[in-house]
Formats: structure tokens, C-alpha cells, sequence
């Protein structure tokens, strides 16, 4: 009745004899639901992310040596016939940074990295810096290799938090540029 004769309708049911088709579906989804997919099928650790369809926004914590094997592994550069033949866990990264260049709004997505230390990483770096030298190696070899298969360094951020060892947590959100000029005419107005 409220769909007849309202004005201002405020449900949306879909009709009972529409059924999810996943084959229909493939294209569909925001950059989140892709990154979130891509994860799901590539990471065997990874568990129910937090995110925000309102803010565009997806947090997710996962094991680091997996995260940096995925990452990490051989053959991922190119797609060639020779390789084409691989498992398709070797083009988690290559995907992964299409997902991230692709938003169908046109603003990239930024991937920040957050790696645990079991103390206040400010504290360790002011006491025993040597200590944090394994872990700043394997983010470095992370970002490396995102930079290599075309990720921009302004979408890449790299972090320390306090947390259970042996873990990352990305954070993906949309990249806003920074433009000081506009700030600046909006004050002046």
C-alpha cells in the first residue's frame, strides 16, 4: 500500500520472484565489494572485514607473512602465455592494484598499512630502534613491490601500531588529493 499511494516511499523491497543470480551479477559492486572478493579468495586468513559503504571506507587485519606472500610471489609482473598457466593466487597483486586505479567514480583508492610491533612503536623507536629494523625491511619489500607493478606512491602509506605481532592491518579508502590553491579560494570568498 505504501509503494500505491505514498509520495514519499521509504522501503525498496525487491520483488519476491527476483532471485541473486552471482553469474549476472560479476560487474557489479563498488571498488570495496572488489577488494573485499579479490581478499576473500586469495587469502586464506582473511575474516570479516569492518567497512562503510556510506564513506567508502573497508578495514581489515590479516596475517603478515600470508598478506606479504601474497604480495610477494613469483610471476606477477606480467601475464604472459608461458605463465598464464600459473594458480590464480599469482595475480592477486596485479589485480589488486587494478582494483585500487579502477573506482567507477573516477578517485583512486589509497591502501594504508599499518604493521604491529607488541609495544608502543614510539617508545620502541625511541629505546631500541635496531628492534624495528626486520619489520620497516618487510614493509619497505611490500611497498616495493606495489611501486613495481604500477601503484602510485601517493596511494601507499606505511604505519606502525601497537598489536599483536606477526599482523597487518590495511585500511582502503578513497584518495582525495591534497590541493593547498582550492583551500585557499574558499577562505578568500
Amino acid at each position: 500500500l505504501e509503494q500505491a499511494f505514498s509520495t514519499d516511499v521509504r522501503r525498496q523491497d525487491t520483488s519476491p520472484t527476483m532471485i541473486e543470480d552471482p553469474l549476472q551479477s560479476i560487474h557489479e559492486g563498488d571498488t570495496i565489494d572488489r577488494i573485499e572478493a579479490l581478499f576473500e579468495a586469495q587469502i586464506r586468513t582473511f575474516e570479516d572485514p569492518i567497512k562503510s559503504k556510506r564513506t567508502g571506507v573497508m578495514m581489515v587485519e590479516l596475517d603478515l607473512a600470508e598478506f606479504k606472500d601474497s604480495i610477494t610471489r613469483i610471476g606477477q609482473r606480467t601475464l604472459t602465455p608461458e605463465n598464464s598457466r600459473q594458480p590464480p593466487e599469482y595475480y592477486f597483486l596485479p589485480t589488486l592494484v587494478s582494483i585500487l586505479q579502477s573506482d567507477q567514480a573516477g578517485l583512486a583508492y589509497r591502501m594504508d598499512m599499518l604493521f604491529h610491533t607488541e609495544n608502543n612503536p614510539a617508545e620502541v623507536q625511541n629505546k631500541d630502534p635496531a628492534s624495528l629494523s626486520d619489520l620497516i625491511d618487510q614493509a619497505g619489500i611490500i611497498a616495493q613491490h606495489l611501486e613495481n607493478v604500477g601503484m602510485p606512491q601517493n596511494l601507499i602509506s606505511i604505519g606502525l601500531r601497537k598489536g599483536e605481532e606477526d599482523k597487518v592491518t590495511l585500511f582502503f579508502r578513497r584518495h582525495v588529493p591534497f590541493s593547498p590553491v582550492q583551500k585557499s579560494e574558499e577562505g578568500a570568498q
